[in-house]
């Protein structure tokens, strides 16, 4: 049987830490899996590149200058309600993960996860599921 090879998951990267920006690009890279299309240190220039590029998922770090993050999100899904979003954050507060959730993000992912399980969160989001950092999940289920 002949295995059908499939094209890889366009991403474009919102995030304005510059050194973390392009690690996370070289690093999706290494994978033929993976294409990042885009990428921005602001809200602004991520609106503008998900129309453009229409991409299949956007990571989107929260605290993005001039548009934040969580209304960056709740613009890209007007404009763009296909797109898959992951916010991108170097928290583990339930508050923040609720509100990019509500607003459109398809998972709440933090900073220092390792870099192993990002590209299966990718693979995961972009197929249509919802992932949540175990550690909020865990502070959901026990209501602290």
């Amino acid at each position: 049987m002949y295995k059908i090879a499939s094209l890889p998951i366009k991403i474009i990267i919102a995030q304005n830490d510059v050194l973390y920006r392009r690690a996370l690009k070289d690093f999706l890279q290494e994978d033929p899996g993976f294409k990042v299309i885009g990428e921005t240190k602001d809200g602004k220039t991520a609106v503008s590149l998900a129309k453009e590029l229409d991409p299949d998922v956007i990571i989107i770090d929260l605290e993005l200058p001039v548009i934040a993050g969580e209304i960056t999100i709740r613009k890209i899904k007007k404009e763009k309600p296909s797109i898959k979003i992951m916010a991108l954050t170097s928290h583990e507060n339930q508050d923040e993960a609720m509100e990019a959730l509500d607003a459109g993000a398809n998972a709440y992912v933090n900073k220092d996860i390792d870099m192993k399980y990002l590209k299966m969160i990718i693979e995961t989001v972009n197929k249509g599921a919802v992932w949540i950092s175990p550690l909020i999940g865990r502070k959901g289920l026990s209501g602290s």
